[in-house]
């Protein structure tokens, strides 16, 4: 199948040694492709059996199609018809148009696998059809060329569990391509490792315009199963906030001191009221003595409800203090509080 090489004219600015030396691989196979126009042989299948006259018939046509729209820039339209070309009659030439048609459209991982495939199938046809050679050397030059946009990785995967995926970026890399090289787009990118049961391993790279790297990576390591929880504590070995509890006790013992400085002022003032009234205790009424004793009475409570209040809120705060402020076993030498018929106290270590 004949093929037409492109010609491109570089700006003096851009010459360069590598575009002269792709610009006369390309006219060395427009001429070897034209030699084999004038003395045409039939292209072989991949089976070695030459397909029939009329596919060849077929499959030039749409070969010449695809160079007219090749030429007239119109890419996709271009590609389509090499495509059909090549399901019609594989061949080398044809293959080597759809990858740079999708060279021409930016589609450079495409065309970068494309070229690969048409190396590889030239270089098995070379010996039987040594027409494809130019097609060959011309396929080489340009895969270097698209290989220089791209970034190359290759991913080694170690230890892998049979269920272990590979992912990079959003494509889902399958087993038996692992360890093979990856055109991927510069940038930074995600290469994920995922094993069901365990939790993802993910590697950060970042790649650069015609680099080739290698990744390793490999499952997560295992320190074996994770202890088992505590079990829930019972609702009678919940700690008791000390706090609180001092803050109230304090709050009664202030009540009951108040009631104490309340109720005795009114005592001494209803006892100065009687030595007024009743010198030598005589004359007094049962109302006033009544009044007298029940203000004492009050006093006395009040006193003693003050005491223990603020004795045991001080006693708690204490406690408090001592544990660190937290529950009790956080605290090194932890005090409790006492509390006994008559008697309120702490005992512990400190």
């Amino acid at each position: 199948m004949p093929l037409l090489a492109r010609h491109r004219v570089a700006s003096p600015t851009r010459a360069s040694i590598a575009s002269l030396r792709r610009t006369f691989t390309t006219v060395a196979v427009s001429a070897a492709c034209a030699l084999s126009t004038l003395s045409y042989v039939e292209p072989s299948f991949a089976q070695g059996k030459p397909p029939p006259a009329a596919a060849v018939q077929v499959a030039t046509a749409q070969f010449k199609e695809g160079q007219a729209l090749f030429q007239k820039k119109n890419f996709a339209a271009a590609l389509e018809k090499f495509n059909l070309s090549y399901q019609t009659v594989p061949s080398p030439n044809s293959g080597l148009y759809i990858a740079r048609c999708h060279a021409e459209m930016g589609h450079n991982k495409e065309a970068y696998l494309q070229y690969k495939r048409v190396v590889a199938e030239a270089e098995a046809r070379v010996p039987t059809e040594p027409k494809y050679a130019p097609t060959l050397e011309t396929a080489k030059t340009e895969l270097q060329t698209t290989a220089g946009k791209l970034a190359i990785v290759t991913v080694q995967v170690n230890n892998a569990a049979p269920n272990a995926t590979l992912r990079i970026g959003t494509t889902t890399i399958p087993q038996d391509q692992w360890g093979q090289p990856v055109p991927l787009d510069p940038g930074s990118i995600d290469v994920v490792l995922d094993t069901v049961g365990s939790a993802p391993v993910t590697q950060r790279v970042d790649l650069r315009a015609g680099e080739q790297k290698t990744v390793s990576i490999g499952p997560a390591a295992t320190t074996g199963p994770l202890p088992p929880p505590p079990p829930p504590r019972k609702e009678s070995e919940t700690e008791l906030e000390l706090l609180p509890v001092s803050l109230a006790f304090a709050g009664v013992g202030v009540v009951g001191m108040g009631m104490f400085a309340v109720a005795g002022g009114m005592s001494l003032g209803t006892f100065s009221e009687a030595e007024d009234n009743c010198p030598n205790g005589a004359g007094c009424t049962n109302d006033l003595i009544d009044r007298g004793e029940r203000e004492q009475l009050i006093a006395n409570i009040g006193v003693i409800i003050g005491g223990v209040g603020l004795a045991v809120g001080t006693t708690v705060f204490i406690i408090d203090v001592a544990n660190g402020g937290g529950s009790s076993d956080e605290a090194k030498n932890p005090v409790n509080l006492a509390i006994g018929p008559g008697y309120v106290g702490v005992n512990g270590a400190f």
